[in-house]
């Protein structure tokens, strides 16, 4: 029954490490457009972990690692659990080893957590929980079984396998085998081209960046700033975008994760509407993206603004059908629910001339720049083309920070 227990535990395992590989690469490229259930706060966030400094070794997920650890575990349970080899003892003494391995890997990762993160990843968390509840499974069902865990016999397992390989050999090198098989199978379904295309753009985009020109954002305030409140921040990332552009929502995650995880970087976020309300480069006029934009502005004075950029957002195609600005007031009504919010004051905000030229001075000091469409990513002062991937706002981190020391 142990032995059952633990298969259990460790096909769970296994496809919890699988759901988090999946989910690394979607931060990565940005692929996540739902929201994740690993996602509850600031606090428990799976997106900011993911996009840490300590996912990946390599560039492969450790998440990646897991899994075939677990896979590799669950075929030396079958193994036993199906009586398919006249000397269980060695498998079950190998799968108890792995687990401790297992194990001792949950320990190295929780103690990274506490230590250098200050967002969390329920998931792994509960994957940690996990390996210790197996080891203890296997220990128990070895002890029932009598089988040995002493490590000399360890040693004397492996020393046989050395004058006569077999599948011991074949299962320790295929879990760094399947971890990449795993890792780049799953890449290969968030990137559009294969892995060498995704590498010619990283490799591009950052040249495109060294060899950009410097440009002045100076004197026009951006509706949001995120991250480090640090007046002089050592990455400042600064963003141009309208709140009904499918490819700027798409941005707005890769953006929100890379700033909340790397705690030296600041994000700006100006406002280019694609609506001639308040945008004279735009012909087209239709107040509706005017009106969303004013509507973040406004919420940032009651300290409300990243809530209304989420959730506006997260609702973009609410907005698809809105045609006036009392259909976007009586929309954000009926999505936005908080107690703290004056209505009257945000309304009066948001109708105020004072706020419509900050939304076209935002316009404008992007048509100076540069800004031709949305998004439009800028770090450290240069535009960063496809600054929307994590890979490609990681390297340039990289390079700004050998500047700036």
């Amino acid at each position: 029954m142990k032995l059952k227990i633990t298969l259990i535990l460790a096909a769970l395992s296994a496809g919890i490490h699988l759901y988090l590989t999946n989910h690394f690469h979607q931060v990565q490229m940005g692929t996540n457009v739902e929201k994740s259930s690993c996602n509850i706060n600031s606090t428990f966030n799976c997106d900011t972990v993911a996009a840490s400094e300590y996912a990946s070794v390599a560039n492969i997920p450790i998440s990646s690692f897991g899994f075939s650890t677990n896979l590799i575990l669950l075929v030396l349970l079958l193994i036993v659990i199906l009586k398919l080899t006249e000397t269980p003892n060695k498998f079950l003494r190998a799968g108890f080893y792995l687990s401790l391995l297992s194990s001792g890997a949950s320990l190295v990762m929780g103690a990274i957590s506490l230590t250098q993160l200050t967002t969390y990843c329920l998931y792994c968390i509960a994957l940690y929980v996990l390996s210790f509840l197996i080891t203890a499974m296997l220990y128990m069902a070895c002890k029932k079984e009598t089988v040995s865990l002493s490590f000399g016999d360890l040693t004397k397992d492996i020393s046989s396998y050395l004058k006569a390989p077999v599948w011991p050999i074949v299962f320790a090198l295929s879990i760094p085998a399947l971890a990449f098989f795993t890792h780049k199978t799953i890449q290969a379904n968030h990137q559009d081209g294969d892995s060498k295309d995704f590498e010619r753009l990283v490799k591009t985009s950052i040249n495109d960046w060294k060899n950009s020109e410097l440009i002045d954002l100076e004197g026009v305030k951006p509706s949001l700033i995120k991250g480090v409140k640090n007046q002089t921040p050592k990455i400042v990332v600064a963003e141009f975008a309208d709140f009904r552009c499918g490819h700027c929502k798409r941005a707005s995650g890769p953006l929100a994760t890379f700033v909340n995880s790397h705690p030296d970087v600041q994000l700006k976020f100006y406002n280019f509407p694609l609506d001639g309300e308040c945008n004279d480069e735009i012909k087209q006029k239709n107040g509706v993206s005017c009106r969303l934009a004013k509507s973040v502005h406004c919420a940032a004075e009651q300290s409300l603004g990243s809530l209304f950029h989420d959730k506006i957002f997260e609702h973009q195609k609410d907005f698809y059908s809105v045609a006036s600005s009392d259909g976007v007031d009586n929309k954000l009504k009926a999505l936005i629910s908080v107690a703290s919010i004056n209505w009257d004051s945000l309304k009066s905000c948001m109708d105020s001339t004072a706020t419509h030229e900050a939304i076209k001075a935002q316009a404008a000091i992007g048509k100076k720049v540069g800004v031709q469409g949305t998004p439009k990513i800028y770090l450290n002062n240069k535009p960063l083309p496809g600054g929307f991937f994590l890979p490609i706002l990681k390297k340039a981190r990289e390079l700004a920070l050998k500047e700036v020391k």
